[in-house]
């Protein structure tokens, strides 16, 4: 089988290193994507490439203009950004320490709250869900969720509607709904990353280095690798599997079969999907734990290309073969004259050989 390889479409580096996991990208303007990053126990790391300039607690990073830290006085175990607030579209950063949360606005400054997690964080997700229609932070710690809304308010503990997909270190996948389980699967390994595809459909990825995707319950396909994969995401009929050594993989969402590979040059820190060139489509941005960062997404336009003129070649073939094209003409090879050859006639004059060649074409 072979497996096609691609270029990523830009490439910077950030000049920081990058803590495995703890990434995200934001727009705290509203407009601008930045990749904010853990860069160490107690610093982070905001990219804004697009004018976008952080001020406040962020300063100006001396080994990169394009990028701002912020220090913090505890360690950051996890990151998460969404538009928290009802009366504005801009992201708020949510910042996990191994017993508190923070919400940060970046734009103005400001907390929206610091809250105690006696649960721990492990994990920091926004978004809507079940019965409350405004944004919450959902706080994943060692065996609960926590919702909170953007003041610090706990609307619930768990799971009060609706349903939640939950990965955990006891190997098991469980479906929530209305505070009950409705769903466990027994899997070979702790869970360390689950992503969705549709609503009855979803991948995930184990400690052991098993990914795979299960549907309504019923796995379609697994594979597993000696390394450990990092993040998955659907994109188009793929799924793309970032590991932990810096290789990207893009499978096919039916059978798990490997369509095309790249490897970046050192361990991978985390995949993210965005719009980070503000083009108006999805790219999918690798980030290496040396703080090189790529973006390779763009070129499936270019392979989708590919597929469709191998689909027309076929069909040209498959009429060929029916007789309905002549195949020496698809054959036959290109003249070696030069486009640019000039031609020089000569006119013979002699009456005889015009009466000569009119008679031979009247024959």
């Amino acid at each position: 089988m072979q497996v096609s390889s691609i270029q990523p479409v830009f490439k910077l580096e950030l000049n920081h290193k990058v803590i495995p996991r703890i990434v995200t990208i934001a727009k705290y303007d509203g407009t601008h994507p930045c990749l904010t990053a853990s860069a160490g126990y107690d610093k982070i790391i905001i990219h804004h490439p697009h004018g976008g300039v952080v001020s406040g607690r962020a300063q100006r990073s001396q080994a990169h203009g394009e990028i701002s830290e912020l220090s913090l006085s505890q360690a950051v175990v996890a990151l998460a950004a969404g538009s928290l607030r009802p009366d504005t579209n801009r992201d708020m950063l949510l910042i996990g320490s191994p017993s508190q949360i923070l919400a940060y606005d970046v734009h103005d400054n400001t907390d929206l709250f610091f809250k105690d997690a006696p649960d721990g964080v492990n994990v920091i997700a926004v978004g809507t869900f079940g019965k409350h229609s405004e944004p919450l932070a959902f706080v994943g710690g060692n065996s609960s969720v926590q919702g909170l809304s953007w003041q610090g308010t706990e609307l619930f503990w768990n799971v009060v509607s609706g349903k939640l997909l939950v990965g955990s270190d006891d190997f098991y996948i469980r479906v929530l709904k209305n505070n009950q389980f409705i769903m466990e699967i027994a899997e070979t390994g702790p869970i360390v990353c689950l992503s969705p595809v549709t609503e009855v459909r979803f991948s995930y990825g184990l400690a052991n280095g098993t990914i795979g995707i299960y549907e309504e319950g019923i796995r379609l396909w697994r594979v597993k690798s000696k390394q450990n994969a990092l993040a998955l995401q659907w994109s188009g009929e793929m799924l793309a599997c970032c590991w932990n050594n810096g290789r990207v993989d893009w499978r096919d969402g039916a059978t798990g079969r490997v369509l095309r590979r790249v490897q970046m040059r050192s361990g991978a820190a985390a995949m993210l999907l965005a719009d980070y060139r503000s083009m108006g489509i999805p790219d999918l941005v690798c980030v290496s734990d040396k703080g090189e960062e790529e973006d390779r997404l763009a070129i499936t336009e270019l392979f989708n290309k590919k597929q469709a003129l191998m689909i027309e070649l076929q069909h040209y073939e498959s009429n060929a073969a029916s007789g309905n094209i002549n195949m020496d003409i698809l054959e036959r090879p290109p003249t070696a004259m030069p486009t640019n050859t000039k031609l020089q006639v000569a006119v013979n004059a002699s009456l005889e050989n015009v009466s000569y060649s009119y008679n031979s074409m009247l024959d």
